[in-house]
């Protein structure tokens, strides 16, 4: 009872470690001036702003931030960021909370596996994905908060508590307007399976599938109706800035601008015109391969055994590689945060079938499984520290005068500046980034 015990006392001990680490290494970035007025400073200077001057969400890189992003979250971190005003602030707080995240990975390992210590090393194994190193590598973002959201929703769902699991749900949808582009599937995912019993992992009495299926339908009518509400809210603000000049009601939609200019044209041409799918698919093809190995590699391929739950991201994950901007399928970035978790998951459940004989789990094939799943991870997450994720540097004599000139610098001063510095100036309302590096 007392080794049980201790590896649910280990997780904790462990994802603190790991913020810690994280934090450290997201903060010497910081220090060195290798972070971004796009996006650490574009949102410091929005919580900074709406705190000190009441101006809505106002940074200058953006004209302000709803018409960018629907991000409520932000008023959750508004307070917390008002105790210690600084981009440590929310630095800090993204790596807690990717750490946070291993926490119910390890609840569902341990139960589905049916071993505490399996569920650990494979909670391990997820924090150190290179997918999962890559949402915190660069700056700061709100989906930084979505894996945890997410894993504790889908986590009660497997408990059958459903309010907590719709409670965890609208505060995934509360990070970003996209991640609605997930749980819509993840509902149309629970009402498939409450109908079809031959897909269920664990036939639950009618009772019970009757709520997945209710539930199903809240989450799929939730979704879609986030999603549109959140649309319209970004383009009541965009009206009052510059780029409403492109034409376009959310302004993110200029990458997929061959397939229409509003969310139902993209989404008919997809559908109507497979020839034009195919031949933007397989632009880049090499660096959108490369995406989806980095994906499945770290978990063996084990997410494929359990393919339903693999299918509720596979849309968003089309929707990435269909972009015109290479960023959305590369190392470093931050836009897989809402497909870990079901990747992750699905390999939970892919271990699971792989290893179960005669209804009882193979614990020895488990553990060489997952020991597999480790090498591989340490593979494919030095691969991604070869590309720079993550990246630390110490500071040189250089980065240290630069701090000196900063503090030179008058509290009422209009200042145009370079992107790597606009953080270290964000506490400013005539604060502008630069787009030439030599200014």
């Amino acid at each position: 009872m007392k080794r049980l015990l201790c590896y649910d006392k280990l997780i904790y001990f462990s994802v603190i470690v790991y913020a810690i680490l994280i934090s450290w290494i997201s903060v010497s970035k910081h220090n060195s001036f290798e972070t971004y007025a796009w996006d650490l400073g574009s949102y410091e200077q929005s919580l900074w702003s709406t705190l000190t001057h009441g101006k809505f969400f106002w940074n200058t890189p953006n004209f302000g931030h709803f018409h960018i992003h629907f991000e409520p979250v932000l008023f959750f971190i508004l307070p917390i960021y008002a105790i210690y005003q600084s981009p440590i602030t929310l630095l800090v707080l993204q790596s807690v909370f990717i750490g946070l995240s291993g926490i119910p990975m390890y609840w569902i390992a341990k139960k589905e596996l049916n071993n505490q210590k399996m569920g650990f090393i494979f909670a391990v194994v997820y924090l150190f994905q290179p997918f999962v190193l890559s949402i915190q590598s660069f700056d700061f973002h709100t989906e930084a908060f979505m894996p945890f959201f997410l894993m504790l929703s889908i986590y009660y769902l497997k408990e059958n508590r459903f309010s907590f699991h719709l409670l965890f749900l609208f505060l995934a949808l509360t990070c970003k307007e996209t991640v609605a582009l997930v749980t819509v599937f993840l509902g149309v995912y629970l009402v498939f399976t409450s109908v079809n019993l031959k897909i269920l992992s664990k036939p639950s009495v009618s009772i019970i599938n009757k709520k997945r299926l209710i539930i199903g339908f809240i989450e799929i009518i939730l979704s879609i109706a986030w999603f549109f509400f959140s649309l319209g809210v970004m383009s009541y603000f965009l009206q009052a800035t510059p780029q409403f000049q492109y034409g376009f009601s959310y302004i993110h939609l200029i990458w997929w601008e061959n397939f229409g200019k509003d969310p139902l044209s993209i989404i008919i041409t997809i559908m109507t015109n497979p020839l034009l799918v195919f031949s933007t698919l397989i632009q880049s093809l090499n660096e959108k391969v490369l995406f989806i190995l980095l994906l499945l590699i770290p978990f063996c391929f084990t997410s494929l055994m359990e393919i339903w739950i693999l299918l509720i991201p596979v849309p968003w994950i089309t929707f990435l590689l269909l972009s015109s901007n290479r960023y959305y399928w590369q190392l470093g970035l931050h836009y897989t945060a809402p497909i870990i978790p079901f990747i992750a998951i699905s390999a939970v459940e892919g271990i699971r079938r792989l290893g179960t004989i005669e209804n009882k789990i193979n614990q020895v094939f488990v553990k060489r499984l997952i020991v597999l799943m480790a090498i591989s991870t340490i593979v494919s997450s030095l691969y991604a520290v070869s590309l720079g994720i993550p990246h630390y540097s110490t500071s040189s004599l250089h980065e240290e005068a630069l701090i000196k000139v900063i503090n030179l610098i008058p509290p009422d001063a209009s200042i145009v500046t370079q992107n790597n510095i606009f953080p270290h100036l964000s506490h400013r309302l005539k604060v502008y980034p630069g787009y030439r590096e030599d200014i």
